[in-house]
């Protein structure tokens, strides 16, 4: 028996040093600043991170060889910036990042915010969270954003230009956009309601009993909606008091943590009638309807949501010209690495079939 396991052991060992060696092949060389080898084992790891984000699904022998080009201009622009001298700040990584959980959270938040939110409600931390979604632990995203942004400023200083040029939009492509989407710029039903929160903190009766004096003395006019909000604006008030905009339309009713036959009863109500004091997780609140407004297509001077500036015109100009911006991006980029492949800065070491048989794992 001991034979048997020392036998194994040795197939083990012998088999991992046989493995380890085919992951340091040597795919191709960037030499565009110094030298800079892609293994075999940098495209495995590349490739296992895109599956994980594709929810396990395998990529083919094309997809990796995509991977592979995507490996390889990355290293070339990344080389090419620094021969060029850019260079980012560990502050401007850690703006990016925080930008990025900011859209994911619908609101400005920092990493520590995000990171209690997550641990509240899905039991997990930021770590974890950034290992899940993209198989990387958080310094090594922060990482790959750091090169992102490295590669995004030396293109575009390269190609300022030509981004500008090919971002540019026109009147015409914009009324041609609102003119074939109108049915997309329907504004539901909306209703304004005037709404005061009471903090539950750490004694809820002493809350319930705040919030339900405030409604008796909204009701009995000795305490205006007016005084209330500039009251909250000065943050001397143990209430917030604010206008908030409900649109008719799916999952609404649980972003404002009401039954939906409460939401449903809103649209219903007279114009400025109280609501009684109600119950969420942390606060006591009650309400009234300020204000209806019924269904309609918007134009394009109409404002895309209420309590904002943001017109539909605008509001298209700005998507038209973030998707051209993708698409300049993306071309100049192309532009960029294919000048950068000249001129004896790539080595390609395996190509071909050679290259088709180590693909595929």
């Amino acid at each position: 028996m001991k034979r048997i396991i020392v036998a194994t052991l040795l197939v083990f060992f012998f088999c991992a040093g046989v493995f380890a060696q085919a992951d340091l092949q040597v795919l191709a060389v960037v030499k565009l600043k110094g030298s800079e080898p892609i293994t075999l084992g940098t495209l495995k790891s590349r490739v296992a991170m895109y599956e994980k984000q594709r929810g396990g699904a395998k990529l083919s022998v094309a997809e990796k060889k995509e991977v592979l080009d995507s490996i390889i201009d990355e290293k070339l622009v990344l080389q090419a910036a620094e021969k060029a001298g850019l260079t980012v700040t560990d502050s401007q990584v850690d703006q990016a990042f925080q930008n990025y959980l900011s859209n994911m959270a619908g609101a400005p938040i920092t990493e520590a915010q995000f990171d209690e939110m997550l641990q509240k409600q899905y039991n997990m931390t930021l770590e974890s969270y950034v290992s899940t979604q993209s198989g990387m632990s958080l310094a090594e995203y922060k990482k790959q954003i750091k090169q992102q942004l490295i590669a995004q400023n030396y293109i575009v200083t390269q190609k300022r230009n030509e981004l500008q040029a090919l971002s540019q939009v026109s009147h015409d492509e914009i009324t041609r956009f609102y003119n074939n989407n109108q049915t997309k710029f329907v504004q539901p039903e909306i209703a304004t309601l005037f709404m005061v929160l009471v903090p539950k903190g750490s004694d809820e009766a002493a809350a319930k009993k705040s919030a339900d004096d405030l409604l008796a003395s909204v009701k009995s006019g000795k305490l205006k909606k007016e005084t209330m909000i500039e009251n909250t604006k000065k943050g001397e008030t143990g209430y917030q008091a604010g206008y908030v905009y409900a649109a008719r339309n799916d999952g609404i009713a649980q972003q404002l943590q009401m039954t939906q036959k409460e939401f449903d009863a809103i649209f219903d109500a007279k114009i400025d009638a109280l609501s009684a004091v109600t119950e969420t997780p942390e606060y006591f609140r009650f309400y009234a309807v300020a204000k209806k407004d019924s269904p309609k297509i918007l134009t394009l001077n109409d404002i895309v949501q209420p309590n904002t500036t943001i017109t539909v015109y605008k509001y298209i100009e700005n998507q038209l010209a973030l998707q051209k911006q993708n698409e300049a991006l993306l071309q100049v980029t192309k532009d960029i690495t294919t000048e950068l492949r000249e001129g004896g800065t790539l080595q390609i070491n395996k190509s071909g079939e050679a290259l088709d048989k180590l693909l595929n794992w």
